[in-house]
């Protein structure tokens, strides 16, 4: 791909972004953020399914000491319906494993935890969410000292009634409107009455 103005060529090697001067100049990597929806959920049933199957091909005793190795499967996969973090997944493993009555049997993360890019950012205000209940607006009910809220402006009474331009609802998971927000400027529409003038202002969680 060629830069508007003609003056860079940038193009892919192997799964490094390069970027060169268009007259044979020099040549540089580009380093870049893109972000990725996972489904945790789904991730966690793929996980389940085939640490189960791998015990279940290869464990070293064909009776599974005693243990209905398929009746264990039904038990604590319905589980993973109520399950959202991998500490509380893991555990579940862990009472898994131990219908096998057997050692060295183990599951562990190596995942470091969220990144700044979907980690939710905080504007410093609490909703009044029994006004959220009641009337699905979204009032503001506390505003932090010295928060990013309070620094635009944003006043205990006002209404939230945008997050970056998305209109809230009674259904809106305002957090996921919030995530990856940490560090940049993020615009929410603001107004004294639920139905009035909506004022944009910016804030950076």
């Amino acid at each position: 791909m060629i830069s508007p103005d003609g003056k860079k060529l940038y193009y892919l090697e192997g799964d490094v972004i390069k970027c060169t001067d268009a007259d044979g100049g020099k040549t540089t990597s580009l380093a870049f953020k893109a972000p990725l929806e996972i489904d945790h959920m789904a991730n966690n049933r793929q996980k389940f399914l085939e640490s189960w199957q791998i015990l279940n091909d290869y464990f070293y005793d064909s009776t599974f000491h005693g243990a209905d190795w398929k009746a264990a499967k039904s038990k604590y996969q319905p589980l993973l319906d109520n399950i959202s973090t991998d500490a509380a997944f893991e555990s579940m493993m862990f009472e898994l494993f131990g219908e096998l009555r057997a050692s060295h049997l183990w599951i562990y993360s190596s995942d470091p935890g969220p990144s700044e890019m979907v980690q939710t950012g905080a504007t410093g205000m609490w909703i009044d969410y029994k006004a959220l209940d009641r009337d699905g607006q979204y009032k503001i009910d506390r505003v932090f000292t010295a928060s990013p809220a309070a620094l635009a402006g944003i006043k205990p009474g006002q209404y939230l009634r945008t997050i970056d331009g998305k209109t809230l609802t009674r259904d809106t998971n305002m957090y996921r409107l919030t995530a990856g927000t940490i560090g940049r400027r993020l615009k929410l529409g603001v107004s004294d009455s639920p139905k009035g003038k909506i004022t944009d202002v910016y804030v950076k969680p």
